[in-house]
C-alpha cells in the first residue's frame, strides 16, 4: 500500500512541477559559484587591457584599474578564501563563493581626495521584456577589515550596452540606477547579509546589469562605525562590501493553483508559482510539511482552505487553494509517512533557522544521530517519548556547526511498536 501511495505522490508532483510557473532568474551564476579557475593567484581579478573576471564565470569589471575580487572555498591562500580571507570573515549567503569590491575610498590625508568604486557587471540570460516590471535582489556585507564608513548607496543598472567606463571625478559610471537603496538605509553590518532590492518597469532593451555604489563619492552618504576595532589611521581606509545571491526577475501574482481533492492519507503539492527571489507564506500551516516554501506537500485531515502570500522585492500578492478531503481519517493512517526536510539555514534571520519536523502520531524517537562530513558526530537525542525533531545548528557542546552537508540516521518505534530506521543528508546553509 505505502509503494503505491509513493508511486502517486511522485506522479503528482511530476504534473505538478510540469505546470508550474516557474520564474526564471535572469542572472547567470547569480551566486558565483562556477568558476574558470580556483582564486589561488592574485587578490586582484581584473587586468589591462581587459575588464574580463580571470577567476569567475560571467562577471566582469567596469574598468581593469578598479578590480572586484572573488573569494572561494576551493582557494589554497587565505587571501581568497572563504570564510576568512584577506578582507574580512564571513560565510556565503548560499554556496562556495561570493565577490567583493570597494564601495567608497577617500584619503583625507590628500586634499584633492582619491574616489573610487567598484562596479561588477554581467550580460543577463536575455534581454528584458518591454513595460514588464522586474524585481532586482542581491545582498550585501561590509567588510571588517577596512575603514570605519557604512555607505547607503547600493544600486543596480540595467542597461542595453556594456558600460565599460567611469568618471574618476567622482568614481561613478554613467547612467542612472533604476533601482536603488534608501539613502537612509547605512549598511554597517559586518556579520549578515543585508538585502537590496527594487522593482522598475523594463523599456525592453536592457541585457546588462551593473550593481555597486550609484551615489556620487563626494556626496556618498556615509556612517562611520566607531565601535569596529580599527586604529586611527584605518578609518580613511577604503570601504569593502562582499555581494552574493543576485537575481533579475519578472514579477508576477502569486498562484496557489486549482483546488485539491485528496482521500484521507494522500498528500498533494499545493502552489504553481515559485520565484527565486520571492519569500512565500502559507496560512495555516497544519498539514503543510513547510509553510515558507512556493509549493509545499499539504496533507491536510479535513477539508483545508489555505492562503499563500507571495513578497517580491516591495509587491505583495496572495492567492487561495482549498485541498478537500473526502473522508474521515482514523487515529492510524500511514503514520510511517512523514516528510523531512534536508536543507535549513541557521543565521538568525527567523526564517528556515531551525531543521524540524514531526514523526507524526503514535512514533516515537529511539535515537537520533548527526554526523558532519569526516563521521564525526555532531548532535545526538536519545528521548524515547519525543516525536518533534528539532536541531538548530549547534552541536551537542554548543558550538555553532559550519555551513555544508551533513549525515543522519534516525531510529523510532511507530505506533504499530514496530522498529524503524532512516538515514539521510542535511545542507546547512550560512
Amino acid at each position: 500500500m505505502k509503494f503505491y501511495f509513493k508511486i502517486i505522490i511522485f506522479v503528482i508532483y511530476l504534473f505538478v512541477a510540469s505546470n508550474a510557473s516557474a520564474q526564471k532568474n535572469l542572472v547567470p551564476n547569480w551566486s558565483f559559484e562556477e568558476f574558470i579557475a580556483c582564486p589561488n593567484s592574485s587578490n586582484f581579478s581584473c587586468f589591462f587591457p581587459s575588464i574580463t573576471i580571470n577567476s569567475v564565470k560571467d562577471w566582469f569589471c567596469v574598468d581593469w584599474y578598479l578590480s572586484p575580487n572573488y573569494f572561494n572555498v576551493c582557494s589554497s591562500v587565505l587571501s581568497q578564501s572563504v570564510p576568512a580571507n584577506g578582507y574580512g570573515y564571513q560565510y556565503p549567503k548560499t554556496g562556495n563563493a561570493y565577490m567583493n569590491g570597494l564601495m567608497y575610498y577617500q584619503n583625507k590625508f590628500l586634499t584633492s581626495g582619491i574616489w573610487g568604486i567598484e562596479y561588477i557587471e554581467c550580460q543577463l540570460k536575455s534581454k528584458l521584456d518591454t513595460n514588464k516590471i522586474y524585481c532586482v535582489k542581491y545582498y550585501v556585507s561590509r567588510s571588517g577589515y577596512d575603514g570605519c564608513y557604512g555607505i547607503s548607496g547600493f544600486g543596480a543598472l540595467l542597461s542595453g550596452s556594456i558600460i565599460n567606463t567611469y568618471n574618476p571625478l567622482n568614481g561613478m559610471v554613467p547612467g542612472t540606477a533604476q533601482v536603488k537603496n534608501p539613502l537612509t538605509n547605512i549598511i554597517t553590518d559586518t556579520k549578515n547579509w543585508s538585502v537590496i532590492s527594487g522593482t522598475f518597469t523594463a523599456n525592453g532593451n536592457e541585457q546588462f546589469l551593473t550593481i555597486g555604489n550609484f551615489n556620487p563619492m563626494p556626496n556618498s552618504d556615509t556612517l562611520c562605525d566607531t565601535s569596529l576595532p580599527i586604529l586611527p589611521y584605518q578609518q580613511n581606509l577604503g570601504t569593502m562590501y562582499f555581494f552574493d545571491d543576485v537575481s533579475v526577475e519578472e514579477v508576477l501574482n502569486a498562484y496557489a493553483g486549482a483546488n485539491q481533492t485528496i482521500a484521507c492519507g494522500d498528500s498533494v503539492r499545493i502552489g504553481l508559482d515559485s520565484a527565486w527571489a520571492a519569500n512565500y507564506t502559507w496560512v495555516p500551516s497544519t498539514g503543510l510539511v513547510n509553510a515558507q516554501v512556493p509549493m509545499p506537500i499539504a496533507h491536510p485531515t479535513i477539508t483545508t482552505t489555505y492562503t499563500v502570500t507571495k513578497q517580491q522585492c516591495e509587491v505583495t500578492t496572495t492567492s487561495t487553494v482549498t485541498v478537500f478531503v473526502t473522508n474521515t481519517c482514523p487515529y492510524i493512517n500511514y503514520l510511517d509517512e512523514f516528510m523531512i526536510p534536508n536543507v535549513f539555514t541557521p543565521n538568525g534571520d527567523n526564517s528556515n533557522d531551525v531543521w524540524q519536523f514531526t514523526l507524526g502520531l503514535g512514533n516515537n524517537l529511539k535515537s537520533l544521530h548527526i554526523y558532519n562530513r569526516w563521521g564525526l558526530e555532531v548532535k545526538s537525542s536519545q528521548k524515547q517519548t519525543q516525536s518533534f525533531i528539532k536541531w538548530d545548528g549547534y552541536t551537542t557542546a554548543g558550538e555553532p556547526c559550519t555551513a555544508g552537508v551533513y549525515f543522519y540516521t534516525l531510529e523510532y518505534n511507530n505506533v504499530l511498536g514496530e522498529q524503524k530506521k532512516l538515514n539521510g543528508y542535511i545542507t546547512l546553509i550560512k
